[in-house]
């Protein structure tokens, strides 16, 4: 726990100015906060276990705070090109705290989930003007076609106006079944001749997380799926404004269930789970799945394996590179196999003091603000 004096609203502070640090240079100001701000972007950033900051994560609990908390984070370690590592404790901890395994990363809880999530919408966004941004390559000819179109490709009966005869709406159904296939295939298609644009970095995220994992989530295409599909794909498929593919909201509810309609079927494609009871009204299009089963698998598996695993270039600021063990951290998370002195657990554990220390630096830091 925080002390009651240190706010949320503190730390956001802190991490914002932290931010505004060049990765070489300290810029101007007084010696003393130039050292105290060297200090904790070592302990934050530099530490083999990263503990201060997976735990600083977790001294909120409303979501949308812990999220603010995570930007800052990201954005932090983006800078210093450790965000690969960030992710890999991330999941570190969240594994020792999972019951059962095939809840690991999924959901609102999910740490890193939700980091995925909020690192591809500032990742992307920062592409917005690029022509290599790969989620604007796979995703313009889908949008374009999609906002030009006068009706929404609706299947569900439900949703039809009453005035619409039975003999009529499943036609229109059909119809829209068939439209959503064809729109399915060249999106697919698109994808895959596009593969060698996704960013290295994301690339880098799954192939550390398939390496380590492997032994512990037996489908290893269940992390490209989740990942990359789940929080990067389909989120952006919903809602292109977040990622910087378009500069508005869909403008049109018809465009918008559109857009919904085909993430939840790109998505079934991903995780390869058929529709069932829950969204009857797609159990018609299951068939058509089923021929697209394994998709993600082949395609974007082999994609992923194909990358060679290249080491983080870090980037050490010049006052912190004198002092980047310190505090008692000086375990590196993955060596020998988690044997030692230190279990997994206790590793991740923050030694006594280590946070208060922490916080001191950030009082510091306040002051001389």
């Amino acid at each position: 726990e925080l002390p009651d004096t240190f706010t949320f609203e503190k730390l956001t502070k802190v991490l914002m100015s932290i931010r505004r640090v060049s990765n070489q240079n300290m810029g101007p100001g007084p010696e003393r906060f130039k050292k105290i701000m060297s200090d904790f972007i070592n302990l934050l950033v530099f530490t083999d276990n990263l503990k201060i900051a997976s735990s600083l994560l977790y001294v909120v609990s409303e979501k949308k705070k812990s999220d603010l908390l995570l930007l800052n984070m990201l954005k932090i370690f983006g800078n210093y090109q450790r965000v690969v590592k960030f992710f890999r404790i991330l999941a570190e901890k969240e594994i020792l705290g999972t019951v059962v395994i095939n809840s690991l990363f999924l959901g609102v809880d999910s740490m890193v989930a939700r980091g995925i999530f909020i690192y591809a919408k500032l990742f992307f966004t920062n592409l917005h003007n690029r022509n290599d941004n790969f989620l604007k390559t796979i995703l313009t000819p889908l949008l374009n076609y999609v906002f030009q179109l006068e009706d929404s490709l609706e299947v569900d009966p439900v949703k039809f106006k009453l005035t619409v005869s039975v003999e009529d709406r499943q036609k229109k159904i059909d119809q829209n079944f068939e439209v959503l296939k064809t729109l399915i295939i060249d999106f697919l298609s698109l994808l895959s001749q596009s593969l060698p644009q996704i960013p290295k970095i994301f690339v880098q995220i799954i192939l550390h997380f398939h390496k380590r994992f492997i032994k512990i989530i037996k489908k290893s295409y269940f992390l490209i799926s989740n990942f990359l599909f789940l929080k990067i794909i389909c989120p952006a498929i919903v809602a292109p404004h977040l990622f910087g593919v378009i500069d508005s909201p869909p403008s049109t509810l018809s465009a918008n269930r559109t857009l919904i309609l085909v993430s939840k079927i790109v998505q079934s494609i991903a995780t390869g789970v058929k529709f069932g009871q829950r969204e009857g009204y797609l159990v018609p299009i299951n068939e058509f799945l089923a021929t697209k089963m394994g998709w993600v698998e082949k395609k974007v598996y082999e994609r992923v394996l194909s990358e060679k695993e290249q080491k983080e270039v870090v980037t050490v600021p010049q006052k912190a590179q004198d002092r980047r063990v310190s505090i008692g951290m000086r375990a590196e998370w993955n060596r020998n196999g988690g044997q030692g002195e230190k279990s997994a657990e206790e590793k991740l554990e923050l030694g006594e003091g280590e946070l208060e220390e922490a916080v001191g630096m950030v009082h510091n830091m306040l002051e001389d603000d």
